[in-house]
């Protein structure tokens, strides 16, 4: 609202700590002024005063600090993944001032947290569940301002246990497998005669065992098997047996 009395104009003007940055002249039906964000540092705080003129003289009649818009990290992707770790890489913004970051991973009601120094690039949590998507954010920080971005990572599923392999008949195989810790959707297995596929199965996660017919007497067949997560396959497991003789 503006002042009460006779007065001309007003006066802006923008400090970073004691340096004056801009000195503008504004007309009395002024209601705002935008400082171009050229001239801007982001995350940095600045401090405008407001005056008003008369004949040479000024009075100050507003006072506001003020930090210009904080900008996210760029390029933040998933850099590393294995079975039980996820590990966040971003590139700084190219511009601004940050204290720091504060990085979150979440899944459900599970939540961790990091700080990191502003010149830190990379942070990975650790002690995470196999087979298990997480969504990690990165928060700048500068002042009482903080600005965020999110990806999401996965941890590579567990690989199957105790894998076997056994003759059923001479035209048919046995196989069977503990389901390991951690979370997954379904398992994939392939079965190779001389490194040439001839079988190929996705079973569901429920299933431990899984009959392979069709094959030939006295033959010998390896069987690789992994577990799939969300699209992620674990490390492959392998076995091998031979059908029984035919009679």
């Amino acid at each position: 609202m503006p002042p009460d009395g006779h007065w001309e104009n007003y006066r802006l003007l923008l400090f970073d700590g004691v340096q004056q940055l801009a000195n503008v002249t504004l007309d009395q039906d002024a209601v705002n002024f935008t400082f171009p964000a050229t001239q801007l540092t982001p995350g940095k705080l600045y401090r405008a005063v407001l005056r008003v003129e008369s004949g040479g003289l000024s009075t100050e009649v507003a006072a506001r600090d003020q930090q210009f818009l904080l900008r996210s990290v760029l390029n933040l992707h998933i850099r590393h993944s294995d079975e039980t770790s996820l590990s966040a890489m971003w590139s700084h913004a190219p511009l601004g001032l940050r204290d720091g970051y504060f990085l979150t991973i979440r899944h459900g009601s599970y939540q961790d947290t990091r700080e990191v120094d502003p010149n830190m690039r990379e942070c990975t949590f650790n002690v995470l569940t196999p087979g298990r998507p997480y969504i990690i954010n990165v928060a700048t920080r500068s002042g009482q301002l903080n600005t965020s971005v999110s990806v999401k990572g996965r941890t590579v599923p567990l690989a199957l246990r105790s894998l076997s392999l056994s003759s059923s008949s001479s035209d048919s195989l046995q196989a069977s497998w503990e389901k390991p810790p951690g979370d997954m959707d379904s398992y994939t297995l392939i079965l190779l005669q001389d490194s040439v596929m001839i079988q190929n199965y996705s079973v569901p996660v429920g299933s431990s065992s899984l009959l392979l017919s069709g094959l030939t007497p006295g033959a010998l067949y390896r069987l690789q098997a992994a577990t799939v997560s969300g699209g992620v396959v674990s490390m492959t497991t392998s076995v091998d047996a031979r059908t029984s003789e035919a009679l």
